[in-house]
């Protein structure tokens, strides 16, 4: 079946079930909620005729075929609290079901190749579920589409990923499974909003907890310059912080709905925005930026860059070489921490491997404090971390009387 007929999945099943007085039917219904049949629009406990007095407990036939699949501290109970026959044994129910009382498990299971990898996950994003289904499933992708659409409350569009993720302004291809055309959607993420064009800027739920973790590094007196910030999931938390944030990206989409963002959760007082290539925005706002801070007496905050473009954002960091005048007081408590997000493929080696790619890119090595985090596994071969460090004194000041140095070409 690759095009969905809901008629197909309706059929007749015999379901065990337990005679229970109408006396004990509150306990034996506490007693068995772990044996219950659990299907969508079906209730477990039914009457079993009329006026009789008494109902039927239905059970999950996965779990219980037979009276003496019940735990013995279970049957004591019902016996002594219910006054079940537990010697008469179970009773035994018709019940028809249909594609509405079926999960979207179950009818994948029915359906799709069992030879195969089943479908592994989905995101949701507002009132869209995103998919990126592997080729085997593409002949089911209009079916696997209208079953999900059905079975999620609130999702209006099923889309799955046509193309990779563009390294540049990280936004995809995508072609619409089940639904609505609509890629406004908004999505609420750790007391923040976030409205946003799904189609032509960079979200992915799974980087919540990412998210969090480094806004929980932050003080209110610090400043975050937030390089590839995308639609503001660190910005915004951060400036609700009290964190003084100047957020950057190159993507006009994501711009755009960055100020949006930033007006709907009433930061304009602590963000300040601009739509530069990465490397510029370190070398001319940014440098200014930390100029001025670094000779406030008032200043009593950190300096913090998130860089999450894990696909180049090591690339970036040249972009820290001679960006301070010779004689800027740089303390080591005063240099600006970094936390940058990449990805590797060294699964035996990974630190070693982030941190030798990070060095070759600062131009220095980092010996102060270099942290590392794996933030997820993004696929069988390659993870995504985030290596935490102090940018060294020597890099980021000017040579006295010496040209400025060249950009270092990074090892990938």
């Amino acid at each position: 079946m690759t095009a969905l007929d809901r008629s197909a999945f309706t059929r007749s099943y015999e379901i065990p079930a337990l005679l229970v007085s109408q006396s004990g039917i509150g306990y034996a219904v506490k007693m068995l909620k772990s044996f219950r049949l659990k299907v969508p629009k079906i209730a477990p406990v039914i009457e079993r005729e009329e006026g009789s007095g008494s109902k039927l407990i239905l059970l999950d036939p996965d779990k219980v075929k037979s009276i003496s699949d019940l735990p013995a501290d279970t049957l004591a109970g019902l016996k002594d609290k219910c006054k079940v026959d537990t010697e008469t044994g179970l009773s035994s129910y018709s019940l028809q079901m249909t594609y509405d009382n079926l999960t979207y498990d179950a009818i994948f299971k029915a359906i799709l190749p069992a030879d195969k990898d089943k479908l592994s996950g989905y995101s949701r994003v507002g009132h869209i579920l995103h998919l990126n289904l592997k080729d085997h499933l593409l002949d089911y992708k209009e079916l696997i589409g209208q079953v999900l659409l059905d079975k999620h409350t609130g999702i209006r569009t099923v889309v799955n990923k046509t193309t990779t993720i563009d390294n540049t302004f990280r936004n995809f291809s995508m072609e619409v499974l089940a639904g609505e055309e609509d890629f406004i959607t908004t999505v609420k993420e750790h007391g923040c909003s976030y409205q946003m064009d799904f189609s032509k800027v960079y979200w992915n739920p799974r980087l919540d907890t990412e998210h969090q973790r480094i806004v929980n590094e932050l003080n209110p007196e610090d400043v975050l310059y937030d390089v590839f910030a995308g639609i503001g999931p660190f910005s915004i938390p951060a400036a609700k912080k009290g964190c003084s944030v100047l957020a950057n990206d190159l993507n006009e989409d994501s711009f755009a709905w960055l100020n949006c963002n930033v007006k709907a959760n009433k930061v304009g007082n602590k963000v300040r925005t601009f739509n530069l290539d990465g490397r510029e925005f370190i070398r001319t706002v940014v440098a200014n930026d930390m100029k001025t801070r670094l000779v406030d007496e008032n200043f009593r905050g950190a300096l913090h860059f998130v860089m999450n473009l894990p696909a180049l954002a090591l690339e970036f960091l040249d972009a820290f070489n001679e960006v301070l005048p010779v004689g800027t007081n740089l303390p080591n408590e005063r240099l600006p921490v970094v936390h940058c997000h990449c990805f590797t493929k060294e699964m035996q080696n990974a630190t070693a491997d982030v941190l030798s790619r990070a060095e070759s890119c600062v131009g220095h090595e980092l010996t102060d404090s270099v942290q590392m985090h794996l933030v997820r596994n993004v696929a069988p071969n390659k993870e995504m971390y985030c290596i935490t460090f102090r940018v060294p004194g020597a890099v980021m000041l000017k040579k006295d009387n010496e040209p400025a140095l060249k950009r270092v070409k990074c090892t990938r």
